[in-house]
């Protein structure tokens, strides 16, 4: 489960950098700020996926009580004249 997460995560990272570079035209000095640059977005990319792992679940199961309420308290449709 951990290399899944490093793997969107890294992919994760380099949309994120590529962002980063179109939004701020950054200039580095060396490939050491580059390099730093890089692996801040991909650290912040496997955040992202960390968290959006521990909340999808969350998300599905209140989507399916959702969907079942609405189908329980009946199809009454509208329709527009």
């Amino acid at each position: 489960m951990e290399i899944l997460i490093l793997i969107i995560g890294f992919i994760l990272g380099i949309v994120i950098f590529g962002i980063l570079n179109n939004m701020f035209n950054i200039y580095y000095f060396g490939f050491k700020g580059m390099a730093s640059t890089f692996m801040g977005c991909w650290f912040a990319g496997n955040i992202i996926a960390f968290l959006f792992g521990k909340v999808a679940k969350w998300l599905i199961l209140i989507c399916i009580i959702i969907w079942i309420i609405s189908k329980a308290s009946g199809s009454s449709k509208t329709t527009s004249k």
